[in-house]
């Protein structure tokens, strides 16, 4: 058993990493554009905006002297070869340099190279300034001490170097450390430049690009994915699909009326489309069956797309051509619909019926079709959200419930109002109707997301296409 699960979660990865190769497949173009745009603009920043700085570099050669019949450890060398770096860095230093780079140098030219200030015709500038533009190490066998310099003009560079070098030699000297410095060789004029490295940029602009531009597609992808006839309602959404009905407006009839609004009384209705309600009929009853004995029906759709009016009008067919009593009433009193799809008029209905302006006889619509009512929304009030979770809403289904099996209310969209969610104590649940190619996953999330957040239960879904 332990196989078979972990068969199932290996077939689920497998099959989720094959939608997200096909995905990237089908945009594997825009993926290459876009990592070439990011190459070049990578490649643009680094030549042409980014300043170009030249190192250049000098080693010197730390002489300890001794006394020939002492043998000084390597931990004694390193404590040397540091205070000598420490003496290297001490601001002095810096400053005997930048005396000497004043007599070759113009103050613009060292204002430009360096970042210096000028006040009152002078260079003004503290030694941690120029620190920055030198480093100086020591390699691990603590003889070696590496000065390097990188600024903006080559030669400046070479000559930092040069100078660090001189200097440092003369102050090692004078100073009560037994050391020498001396210089192997002399630092020189860098012909191309240290940085920025503009084929490491590129390549990581190009690498960007990509990876950027997948996970671009992706998100994108996830965000405005649509429904259709193939998606998996229950491993996607873990909410129960009751049935998929292909698109009733393929079926074509001479009365344009019926084109509008296709119903499965049509005699040009496919027979397929009338299967899918047959099907739909049994899963809505097993349903309602096995949760309560409420038989009080909510369609809405996470957006006015879905054609749910429609829906909700066979659905109260389908189980009225069971000879089940059906009642259907139209909530949507933003939008009412039923009262077109049905022909009838709409002066009288559910809102002056809860509002006690009119009788439950006068505002029903009787005998359309066998077993079948229709209660239409009447004028829209000022406040249909209280009206629907009101007391006399409440009384007047439990009414209805005396003289019918089932009521089909066809809701408002929840990106509309919170209609459909104020009757939560009223109905048994509520059914989303997802219409394939416009419904989007994010809806459907939003969707199960204010349902879940109400005391409302949702039955299921359907896909229509």
């Amino acid at each position: 058993m332990v196989y078979i699960v972990d068969g199932r979660i290996k077939m689920k990865n497998k099959k989720k990493t094959n939608k997200i190769s096909n995905i990237l497949y089908k945009n594997i173009w825009t993926i290459i554009l876009a990592s070439v745009i990011c190459l070049a603009s990578s490649f643009a920043f680094a030549r042409y905006i980014l300043p170009l700085k030249y190192t250049s570099s000098v080693s010197l050669y730390l002489n300890i002297s001794t006394d020939s019949s002492l043998d000084i450890s390597s931990i004694e060398k390193e404590q040397i070869a540091n205070t000598s770096i420490s003496i290297l860095k001490e601001n002095y230093i810096y400053t005997s340099i930048l005396d000497e780079l004043c007599k070759s140098y113009s103050n613009e030219e060292l204002v430009e190279y360096l970042s210096f200030s000028i006040l009152n015709k002078k260079i003004t500038v503290l030694p941690e300034i120029l620190k920055n533009y030198i480093s100086v190490n020591a390699d691990k066998s603590s003889k070696l001490i590496r000065i390097s310099a990188t600024t903006k003009d080559p030669r400046l560079s070479t000559d930092l170097c040069n100078l660090m070098s001189e200097i440092s030699s003369t102050k090692i000297s004078e100073s009560e450390l037994k050391v020498s410095i001396n210089a192997i060789g002399k630092a020189t004029i860098p012909l191309n430049p240290s940085s920025p490295n503009i084929l490491l940029i590129s390549i990581f602009g190009f690498i960007g690009g990509f990876f950027i531009s997948i996970i671009l597609i992706l998100i994108f992808n996830n965000k405005n994915k649509k429904i259709n006839a193939k998606t998996d309602i229950k491993e996607t959404f873990h909410i129960p699909l009751l049935a998929k009905i292909i698109n009733l407006e393929e079926s074509k009839t001479n009365n344009a009326t019926a084109e509008i609004y296709p119903l499965i009384t049509n005699k040009n209705t496919a027979y397929t489309v009338y299967e899918s309600y047959q099907s739909l009929r049994l899963n809505l009853i097993f349903s309602l069956t096995a949760r309560t004995n409420n038989k009080v029906v909510a369609i809405s759709s996470p957006s006015s797309f879905e054609s749910k009016s429609l829906v909700a009008a066979n659905i109260a067919l389908t189980l009225a051509a069971a000879k089940s009593k059906v009642l259907l009433i139209d909530a949507d009193m933003y939008n009412p619909t039923i009262n077109k799809i049905f022909k009838l008029k709409n002066r009288v209905g559910l809102s002056m019926l809860i509002s006690k302006l009119t009788t439950f006889e006068k505002a029903l619509n009787e005998s359309l079709v066998p077993f079948l009512d229709v209660l239409t929304s009447g004028p829209l009030p000022p406040n249909p959200s209280d009206l629907l979770s009101s007391e006399n809403m409440e009384k007047m289904l439990e009414h209805s419930l005396e003289r019918y099996d089932y009521i089909i209310i066809d809701t408002p969209s929840l990106d509309e109002t919170n209609d459909t969610l104020a009757m939560s104590d009223l109905i048994a649940g509520i059914i989303l109707v997802l219409n394939s190619g416009k419904t989007t996953y994010k809806e459907v999330y939003s969707s199960i997301d204010k349902i879940s957040r109400s005391s409302s239960y949702l039955l299921g879904t359907i896909i229509h296409k």
